[in-house]
Order: structure tokens, then C-alpha cells, then sequence
């Protein structure tokens, strides 16, 4: 048992005190509107400053606030009674004794106010009286006086007759005394001249006249008892303009009245003396009100806008006067109920709710780094609504139905905090979710989950999923049977917890931990692991001060330092921001129709410092040091870590979540690193498409595919030069080989072949006989390379170009037997420019060399349709600049009369700043390659995405070669563009929120006419025969002359010794002996002959 306890106990931590402070985001709380001509007043006991009405920039005010002079805190206060119309411009007074804030007169667009209200602080109810004993009128001085137990109000008025009266009414005894002041002529003109003051049971009324001297102040005091009265002037030595009097202050013996003009003139008023002090510039049109030696200032306009400061001006004596400012100027939402309060990036997002009396499709932001809100207009708004489903992601927010003016409602919308734009999203389903108001988001892009809620006919169970890129609504098989659920996905489920269920009132749809306390209004946040819930209403209708905080299977029960109960609340960084929420009174007096003002955020870092829990960071943050710091602008976070924009983007905003947020580089810029804030500018005579990483060249048109393709034709079609080339250098290396490193034995194997033994050079006075050596061989070798390479030459063209070509162009219609199956090759190359998104396979580009064709990622998919192929070889290259190069081969293809081949690219970055398609095909009618180029580009700072396809278009014309020298026929294809390509889809480099899809259509249209070729040969074969046999015996002519010149050179060379003189021979011929030397020879070598043997030389030069 103690086990099982002190396991209980592990588990689950319960606290009695505070633990979860509320911190408010604004030192005096929530301010009220900014608005001009209130009326305000202090209670001098309670030291409370109560303000009431105005006018805001859009319509007129009724809502009453209070401000504790102590604390400096504004509080919002409701009635729970009649109020009084809406109103500018009305007096007001503070009656001590009743507790109660009464105001008077005032003005709206339609009508002029001459009632009488007071509010009781203390019953919290206004009512509005009615004093027949006093005329109002529309020039009107009123000030309250509480003297020896009695209310005096002293009203200085205008009867009838333009005569100025002062009106001393007894407000217990209802008693009214009335005094004439014929001498002053009150009137529209002078009216903020004048001035009224009670001092010392004295009544001061008198009024300022400007002369060229400066101006003049005329006095009355009157006794409020005896109502006789004394004149008193006074000069003023001041020439600028005063302006009108806008508050008056008795301190002691001297009367302080402040002008408009910021001047404060002060009056002793039993000495006759005067003095002036120039305060600073004031706003116009503010409230005001004065108590002991101290006048407040609210409101007004300054500097051509609105303001809510609360100034303090503290006189002390003439010559020390000084100002504070009690409450700042704070720019804020109006109140609501039921909107939506989102966190995106560094901000959070207010859009829309129920006001006091009205439908709200405002749109603000609050920067928590500035503490500052700001409202943002845009167009196409969503109409007013509140109860409407949200959620953001990334950049953008979605919002689903909710109630509008109109009733219910079921359309869709994503606002785009980069681009500031509504879009409503349409939907090509004809069955679509019920109108609702109160249901749940979930977002999972593309799709969007839309569940739960109610409308007339009670609570929607059901679930819907939109899908964004196809535009159509489908239904699933999960449910919600909850309004106001907090809904998510779980693995492949959608599930929700902590929704309200009227019809239910024993439903399990909440945590177990608070099961059968809590029904609604409460703060919910789920993290990945920990979940929160704060505050809410119990079923008896009493507010729940506790909050549960469950981390790690640990739970957290405790106190929170606030009360809320449908707050609109967000998670930003690592604190739950709330806003409003409905209004109250105590725990067990709840207003829900009533917006509360309140501002304020639980830390949930502050929490977890005191208890030692974990918690995790909102998307857009990651926890550092057990803090969540904001990723910095150029990152975006991915599992707690902040990741850099890849090159050719950039993110200018910090807080980012997603890649999404990474934005293309705009056309004109480029980005050739990691993780910046904003891209380069594109340097002169340089391109630079949206999403460029480097500048390109303007001549610059696809280099990668013009290199395939002339690779390409360079296989095709070999020159003679390149044949020549080899032969020469293959003779070069046969001499070489053959000079040097050739041995004995494979010389006389070489000698055999040698053809010219007949043709050898013999010296003078041998006998010719036939004989073999190694020079014959060596140019008998050299003769063999050269006729075969010849020869070679001599066959291939006989076999292809020994032909004449007729060309012509046929109707298929009369080649329909041979162009019936008729199948060919044919390439397509298609470039995506500056493609981000995954082209190759990942485990692939990271183990192979890159800018190689390899297998294309898993997020392209092609395919085609009547299409009969026999093979389709698919591959792709990422690219250097980021572009990716699909290169598609179809091998025994069939096209249809129209074929299409569909490549479909679905990821979140799946865009591209251009597109290049290349067809290749071969045909017979030029006996090469045909090229067809094709091009498409977005518009400036727009990239190609969307549903919308990319059309390129060509026609293809049958090839058909028909042979006399070959039975088979050969097919091929001649290829063309058609026209301009047809644009896709294309958006907004800044409007990429949404993952992306990209479609290109390529179309292959078989042309109705096919172009045939017939081809015959010019010679026969005996002309081949006969031009080879001409050309062995030529070619070993030219080889046996170079022969004998080469052996006569080199091997019958005499030595200097040996050679004979023309002188000699002359003598030698002459003599007697030189006719018998043959026929003696003869004889000598026909006896050697028959002896085996030879003459010797000795005895040749003998004879």
C-alpha cells in the first residue's frame, strides 16, 4: 500500500499555491480604444479615474472604464443595466457620497444627448434621472460641489432669450436657485472662452476677451448662499493666442486654467495677479478632468492619429508645474469573443470574433519582441464572422465556416501573412461539409481536415478532408462529436480531446485528470509529448482557478494566478499568449456575451524553472539553454534545430518553421549561399530567373542539352579525317616498329611476303636473278595496310553512298500498309531551371559522382497515354545550377495519331523558373538527327507551378526508307514544334505557401502525310571488282618505284674510294680489251657454274 502510494505520488504532483502566473503584456492592462472626446472624472476617495464614450476612428463609444490611480491599472467595467447611448463629448462629475460617475449632454451622428445619467459603482447599474427644475441647454458649464453634507450642482446656461444664467441646484433637497449674469453675453463663438469654478462656497465664472494689448479676464464671484456676486479684472501682458480653456483647477488661492494652446494661466483670486506658463503641446479633442492640484488628459488626436494615453499634469505652485504619463499610448484591439489568435513567425495573428454589438473581420498583429500591436488592412476579407475554425502553418492561416451576419456558413480561406492577400478556396466536389460553426482544423498539406461543430440541426460528427491541390472535399471514417474540440492527427488518424457536448452532459470527450469538472472555455495546448489545459468553467457554472500541466506520464495540478474562460490563446516561443475571453464579475458571475480586457501570457519556461519539468518550444524556436530562442532570419527549425535556407532562396523574417518559408531568390537576384536573409542583385549583362544560385550569360540557352545532342551526332557520323588520321599514324608506328624491334628470325618470316623480287636493284656487272629481301618486305606490308584501308573506303561507299535518292511526301492514307506498324527511337530531354526540389534518388546523390544521369527521385512520376513502346528508359542529372535533366529514351515506339507523355512533379518545392524540351529523333529524309527545341518561362518574379499544365507540342512525320540493295524498309520519325508552347500554372515567388505541384503535357501529334525515301544503286559489283583491282595494281606501281628509290639510295650507296671519274671510263672503254670482258665473263661464270663455283672478284679485275 505504500508503494502504491508513494507511486502516486511520483506521478502526479498537486500544489495548493499560485504556480502558473498570468504576466500581463501591458504594465497598465488593456487600455481602452483610442478614441476622442471622452468624458472622465475622479473619485477622490476611491482613487479611481472613470472614463466613459468618445469617439473611435469608426463609430461612436458607451463603455464605461476605470483606472486605478495607485496601481495604474485600466479596468473595463460592465452594467448590468441600461446603458447610456453611444456618445461624444459629454460632462461628467464624480458624486462622492453616492459612489456614483454621472455624465451628462453629449452628441452622435444623430442626435444632440440633453439627458442626465449616473452610474453606482457599487450596484454596477446606471441610471438616468430627470430634473425638471433645470433647462439645459447647448452651451453648458457644469460643476459638482459637496458642502457641509449637501450637493450642489452649479449649471451655467442660456435660457431662451440669450440670457446667461447660473442654475444652483440642491440635488437632495431638489431645490434650484438662480442667478443672472446680464454682463456676460455667452454665445457660440465665445463659448470655450468662458469658465466655471466653485471656491469656497463661492461660484467663479468669468471669461477671457482678447485686446490689442495682450488679453483681459472679467471675474464673477458669486456666494452660493446669498447669491450676491463681486467683479474682479485681470491683464494679461500676452500677445499669442490662447485658444479655448479646457480645464480649470482650484489649488488653495489661485484658479490654474489650461488652453488649448498648452498654456496654463494662473489667477490669485482675492490678490488680482496673474501668471503664465507654457506646459508643451497638448492633442486635440482629448478628455479631460481636474481634481485637487492635478488635471488628466485622455485621448484626443496627436500627430494626425488617435491616441489612449492617460497624462497627468501636477501643479505645485505657478512656477512648478511638471507631467507624467500615467498610461502610454497603446495601440489595441477591440474587444471580441470567439475569434481566432494565431502564432506565425515572430507574431501572433487576431483575426475577426464578436464584438459588443457587431461581427469583426479586422485583422491585427503583435509583435511580443516590440510589445506593439498593429492592424493590418487588406482586400478580399472573409465576411465578418466569429466561431470559425483556424489554424496556421508555416506562413499562412486558414479559416473555415463560423457565423456570420447571415447565419452559418462552410467556405474556406488562407490568408498569407508574406503577401497580405485572402484567398477562398473553391471546391469542384459537389458534395461539400455542412454549414457549422464551432468545428476543428487540422492541417496536414495539401490536405485539410475540417471536423465536428453544430449548426441547427445539433452537433456535425462528422470529418471532411480538402484536398488543395486537386480542389475537391472528401469525406472520411472519423469523427467528432464535439464544437470548440481541440483536434489533431495522430499517425494517420484524426482525433480530438477537451470539446463541449450539450447533448452529453456525461461525455469522456475531456482529460481524465479533470473528468466531470471542467465543460468548457478552457485553455488547451497539446504538444508532441506534454499537454496544458488552464482554467474554464465547471459544470455547476463556477470558473476553475486549477490547471493541469502533463509531461513525461508526470502530471501537474495546481493553481493558476488568473481566471479565463474562452480566451482566444496561442503558443508562441515557449509561453501561452491570451487574449479577452468572457467577461466577469466573480467566480460565479460569468458574462459569456461580455469580452473581458484582458492581455496577458503563461510561461510555461517560469513553470518549469520552480517545478523542474520539461516543456517544448512552438514551431519556429528551438530550446537552448532551457530557454526557446527564435531561429534568426535565413534558418528555419526542424527537430530543434535551425536549418539554412538552401542556395537560391532566402528568409528575410525570423521564426521560421518550415522550408516553405525559404522563398526563391526574386528574378534580377541570386543567391550562391546557405542561409541568407536576402539575395544579390544580378550583375550587368548577366540573367538571373527567379530561385538562381549564379548568374548565367545571356547567350546562354540550355548549353547541357545542345551538348547532348551534338555528342550525339558526333556518334553518328564520323569524318573521313578522323580514318585518315588513324591510317597515318598506324603506318608511322608499323616503320617504328620495324626499324628497331624487329629481330633476325622475324625478318626472314617477313621477307617471304615480300611481292617485289622482281623489280630489285642489281650493281653493275651481276647477274639478274630473282631474290627477296627485307625493304621489298616492308613495302609490301605498307601496300597491304594501304589498299585494305582504301579498299575498306571503296566498299563502304559502294554499300553507301552507290545510291541516288528520290524524295517525296505521300498521304498515310496510300501508305497505310507501311506505315501501318510503323515504330522508331526517339529521345526527349526536358530541364527543370533551378529545380529545388529532390531530383535524383537521395541515397543515390549522396554516393555517386555528381552531374551523372542516374534514377530520378520518387516525387517525379511520368507516364503516357497511346503510347505502344517496347522500352522506356527514364533518368535524370541534377545539375550544377540546380536545374534537373530528365532525360527519357523510347525505343520500338508506336505513336497514335495524338500521344501524350505526362510528367508530374509533386513536393513542396516542386516550381522551376523555366522549362526546356528537346525532342530528338532520326530521319531518313536528311539521314540525321532532327532537333526540336522548346522553351517556356514565367512571368518576372513568378515561378511555374500549379495544377495547371505546361503543353509543349510537336509533330512528328513518318520516315519510311525504302532500298533496292535491301528488302527490309527503314522507319524513322522527322520532328517540328508547333506553334508557342502553352503556359501553365504560375505564382508569386512569395505566395509558394503551400507545397508545391508542377505539370508538364508533351504532345506528339502524328502528321497525316509521311515523307518516303527510295533509294537504287548507281554501279554494280564488277565496277567495284574491277576499281579494287585497279587500285591494288596502281597502288604497287607507286609502291615499287618509292622501292627502288629507297634501296638504290640507301643500299648501293659506294663508298668515296670506289668511285670512277668520267676520264676513266672515257679510257677504259677505248681500250682494246674492254669489247672481249662480257664474253669472257660469260665463259668464266658458265665454267663456274658447271664447277660449283664462283669467280672471284680479283680475278674479274684481272681479266
Amino acid at each position: 500500500m505504500a508503494f502504491l502510494l508513494t507511486l502516486f505520488l511520483c506521478i502526479t504532483k498537486v500544489f495548493a499555491e499560485e504556480a502558473l502566473i498570468s504576466i500581463d503584456l501591458f504594465k497598465n492592462g488593456v487600455s481602452p480604444e483610442p478614441r476622442t472626446n471622452p468624458s472622465i472624472s475622479v473619485d477622490p476617495i476611491g482613487k479611481n479615474l472613470y472614463l466613459f464614450g468618445g469617439r473611435s476612428k469608426s463609430h461612436y463609444l458607451n463603455d464605461l472604464w476605470s483606472f486605478d490611480l495607485e496601481n495604474l491599472v485600466w479596468n473595463l467595467i460592465y452594467a448590468i443595466s441600461q446603458s447610456p447611448e453611444p456618445r461624444s463629448n459629454s460632462k461628467s462629475f464624480f458624486r462622492s457620497r453616492t459612489q456614483e460617475f454621472c455624465i451628462y449632454l453629449g452628441n452622435s451622428d444623430e442626435s444632440i444627448f440633453f439627458d442626465f445619467w449616473c452610474f453606482s459603482t457599487i450596484l454596477r447599474i446606471w441610471q438616468k434621472n430627470t430634473y425638471s427644475y433645470i433647462e439645459f441647454s447647448p452651451f453648458i458649464k457644469v460643476q459638482y460641489l459637496e458642502n457641509n453634507e449637501k450637493e450642489y450642482l452649479i449649471i451655467l446656461s442660456v435660457d431662451n432669450l440669450s440670457a446667461t444664467i447660473a442654475y444652483i441646484f440642491d440635488m437632495l433637497n431638489e431645490e434650484t436657485k438662480i442667478i443672472s449674469l446680464s454682463d456676460l453675453e455667452i454665445s457660440r463663438k465665445n463659448e470655450k472662452s468662458y469658465f466655471l469654478e466653485i471656491v469656497r462656497k463661492k461660484i467663479i465664472v468669468g471669461h477671457l476677451e482678447n485686446y490689442e494689448s495682450g488679453y483681459y479676464a472679467k471675474f464673477y464671484s458669486c456666494d452660493i448662499e446669498t447669491t450676491l456676486c463681486e467683479i474682479q479684472n485681470y491683464n494679461i501682458p500676452f500677445y499669442e493666442k490662447l485658444d479655448s480653456i479646457v480645464e480649470i483647477t482650484i489649488i488653495d488661492d489661485s484658479m490654474f486654467l489650461l488652453t488649448s494652446s498648452a498654456y496654463i494661466i494662473s489667477f490669485s483670486i482675492f490678490t488680482s495677479t496673474s501668471t503664465l506658463n507654457h506646459f508643451e503641446k497638448l492633442p486635440i479633442h482629448f478628455g479631460h478632468t481636474s481634481n485637487k492640484n492635478s488635471i488628466y488628459i485622455f485621448g484626443g488626436i496627436e500627430n494626425k492619429s488617435l491616441t489612449n494615453a492617460l497624462t497627468q499634469i501636477f501643479i505645485n505652485s505657478p512656477q512648478n508645474i511638471s507631467s507624467t504619463i500615467l498610461s502610454k499610448n497603446q495601440i489595441i484591439p477591440p474587444l471580441r469573443l470567439k475569434s481566432g489568435l494565431l502564432s506565425v513567425r515572430d507574431k501572433l495573428y487576431l483575426y475577426g470574433g464578436l464584438g459588443k454589438n457587431h461581427y469583426l473581420d479586422d485583422l491585427w498583429t503583435f509583435s511580443p519582441s516590440l510589445s506593439k500591436w498593429s492592424q493590418i488592412f487588406n482586400q478580399n476579407n472573409p465576411s465578418p464572422r466569429h466561431s470559425f475554425a483556424y489554424k496556421s502553418i508555416g506562413d499562412i492561416i486558414v479559416i473555415f465556416g463560423g457565423q456570420t451576419e447571415s447565419g452559418y456558413n462552410n467556405d474556406l480561406f488562407i490568408y498569407n501573412v508574406v503577401t497580405n492577400i485572402w484567398t477562398e478556396m473553391t471546391s469542384k466536389s459537389i458534395i461539400k461539409p455542412s454549414k457549422r460553426y464551432g468545428a476543428c482544423l487540422v492541417l496536414d498539406l495539401p490536405f485539410i481536415y475540417i471536423g465536428g461543430g453544430a449548426n441547427e440541426s445539433g452537433i456535425c460528427n462528422d470529418v471532411w478532408v480538402y484536398d488543395i491541390i486537386k480542389e475537391e472535399y472528401k469525406k472520411t471514417k472519423f469523427e467528432v462529436d464535439s464544437i470548440y474540440a481541440y483536434c489533431f492527427k495522430d499517425n494517420e488518424n484524426i482525433r480530438f480531446r477537451y470539446g463541449e457536448n450539450p447533448t452529453d452532459p456525461e461525455s469522456e470527450i475531456i482529460g481524465k485528470s479533470l473528468s466531470g469538472q471542467m465543460d468548457w472555455g478552457w485553455i488547451v495546448q497539446i504538444f508532441k509529448d506534454d499537454e496544458l489545459v488552464v482554467g474554464g468553467v465547471t459544470r455547476p457554472g463556477f470558473l476553475r482557478q486549477k490547471f493541469l500541466y502533463y509531461y513525461n506520464k508526470i502530471q501537474i495540478i495546481a493553481d493558476a494566478s488568473d481566471l479565463t474562460c474562452y480566451s482566444m490563446h496561442a503558443y508562441h516561443g515557449s509561453s501561452i499568449y491570451y487574449f479577452s475571453g468572457s467577461y466577469f464579475a466573480s467566480r460565479s458571475k460569468i458574462f459569456y456575451s461580455l469580452p473581458r480586457a484582458k492581455f496577458a501570457k503563461f510561461d510555461l519556461n517560469l513553470l518549469c524553472n520552480d517545478f523542474n519539468c520539461t516543456f517544448e518550444c512552438s514551431p519556429g524556436f528551438v530550446l537552448y539553454k532551457s530557454s526557446c530562442v527564435i531561429c534568426p532570419p535565413g534558418t528555419y527549425s526542424y527537430n530543434n534545430i535551425c536549418l539554412p535556407c538552401k542556395k537560391g532562396y532566402y528568409n528575410p523574417l525570423p521564426g521560421a518553421s518550415s522550408i516553405m518559408q525559404c522563398y526563391p531568390c526574386p528574378e534580377a537576384s541570386f543567391n550562391n549561399k546557405e542561409g541568407c536573409r536576402k539575395c544579390k542583385v544580378c550583375p550587368i549583362g548577366y540573367l538571373c530567373y527567379a530561385g538562381s544560385i549564379i548568374p548565367e550569360s545571356q547567350n546562354r540557352n540550355s548549353q547541357i542539352i545542345k551538348q547532348s545532342l551534338s555528342s550525339i551526332k558526333v556518334e553518328n557520323k564520323l569524318q573521313y579525317s578522323d580514318y585518315n588520321e588513324i591510317f597515318i599514324g598506324f603506318c608511322i608506328v608499323t616503320i617504328f616498329f620495324l626499324g628497331f624491334f624487329i629481330n633476325d628470325k622475324t625478318k626472314i618470316l617477313i621477307i617471304k611476303i615480300d611481292l617485289f623480287q622482281n623489280f630489285h636493284n642489281y650493281k653493275v656487272g651481276e647477274k639478274v636473278y630473282l631474290q627477296k629481301n627485307f625493304l621489298g618486305a616492308t613495302f609490301t606490308l605498307l601496300l597491304y595496310i594501304t589498299f585494305i584501308y582504301i579498299g575498306s573506303i571503296m566498299i563502304i561507299s559502294y554499300f553507301t553512298e552507290n545510291k541516288y535518292k528520290e524524295h517525296s511526301l505521300f498521304p498515310l492514307v496510300l501508305l497505310s500498309n507501311d506505315f501501318e506498324n510503323l515504330k522508331a527511337d526517339f529521345e526527349v530531354y526536358v530541364e527543370i531551371k533551378n529545380y529545388f526540389d529532390q531530383c535524383i534518388t537521395f541515397d543515390i546523390a549522396n554516393s555517386i559522382e555528381k552531374f551523372i544521369f542516374t534514377t530520378c527521385a520518387s516525387n517525379i512520376l511520368i507516364s503516357t497515354s497511346n503510347f505502344q513502346r517496347q522500352k522506356l528508359l527514364i533518368k535524370c542529372m541534377m545539375l550544377e545550377n540546380h536545374s534537373c535533366l530528365i532525360k527519357l529514351f523510347f525505343s520500338d515506339c508506336k505513336i497514335d495519331k495524338i500521344t501524350y507523355i505526362n510528367l508530374d512533379f509533386n513536393g513542396n518545392l516542386s516550381y522551376s523558373s523555366g522549362l526546356y524540351v528537346n525532342l530528338t529523333s532520326f530521319s531518313y529524309v536528311s539521314n540525321s538527327i532532327q532537333s526540336s527545341f522548346s522553351e517556356i518561362y514565367p512571368r518576372k518574379n513568378c515561378v511555374l507551378t500549379g495544377k495547371n499544365p505546361n503543353i509543349f507540342k510537336f509533330i512528328l512525320s513518318p520516315s519510311l526508307l525504302e532500298s533496292s540493295m535491301n528488302s527490309k524498309s527503314l522507319v524513322g520519325y522527322n520532328s517540328k514544334e508547333v506553334l508557342m508552347p502553352i503556359k501553365g500554372s504560375e505564382k508569386s515567388v512569395e505566395d509558394l505557401y503551400l507545397p508545391s505541384q508542377m505539370h508538364i503535357e508533351i504532345v506528339l501529334e502524328k502528321d497525316s502525310h509521311g515523307l518516303l525515301t527510295k533509294v537504287n544503286r548507281i554501279l554494280n559489283l564488277r565496277s567495284l571488282l574491277g576499281a579494287l583491282f585497279g587500285t591494288f595494281t596502281g597502288l604497287m606501281t607507286i609502291f615499287c618505284f618509292f622501292m627502288r628509290i629507297t634501296e638504290n639510295y640507301c643500299l648501293f650507296r659506294l663508298p668515296p674510294s670506289k668511285i670512277v671519274t668520267r676520264k676513266n671510263i672515257f679510257q677504259q672503254r677505248l681500250h682494246i680489251s674492254y669489247a672481249f670482258k662480257d664474253f669472257y665473263f660469260n665463259v668464266i661464270s658458265n665454267e663456274n657454274i658447271r664447277h660449283d663455283s664462283m669467280p672471284s672478284s680479283a680475278e674479274t679485275e684481272k681479266l
